[in-house]
């Protein structure tokens, strides 16, 4: 649904799925200093935010889950998402982020996926 839509639009687009071996951040943190906020798949359990500071029962795994990425604090170990549902950005600490990016569920596993959208010229519009 994601590439339909994006590609009905005529938005331009690119994702990734770091390896194992590669780093995970890199690319994100690349994006984030150009500018470019970054939505990454994950793990909805592994939030701490929506679970009142815990993570969610294992039932309430799943991989499918989006959240759009706006910074990063590296010396607090902090992120600063965007969430379904929540009007503020929420604070999540990097850990967490990483687990809910990497988890193992199998209920459409996250595999480290991002994705960001190109931005368009100041005339660009859509029908």
């Amino acid at each position: 649904m994601r590439e339909a839509a994006l590609d009905t639009l005529g938005i331009t687009w690119f994702a990734e799925r770091p390896g194992k071996d590669d780093s995970k951040w890199d690319k994100i943190i690349e994006l984030l200093k150009t500018g470019y906020p970054v939505v990454l798949r994950v793990d909805m359990r592994y939030l701490p935010y929506i679970w009142g500071g815990k993570y969610g029962k294992s039932y309430t795994s799943f991989g499918w889950h989006l959240v759009t990425l706006f910074g990063i604090d590296t010396e607090k170990g902090l992120a600063y998402v965007s969430d379904t549902e929540r009007s503020d950005l929420q604070e999540i600490k990097l850990k967490n982020l990483d687990k809910a990016r990497s988890s193992s569920t199998k209920i459409f596993p996250p595999e480290n996926e991002l994705y960001w959208i190109e931005k368009k010229s100041v005339d660009y519009s859509f029908d």
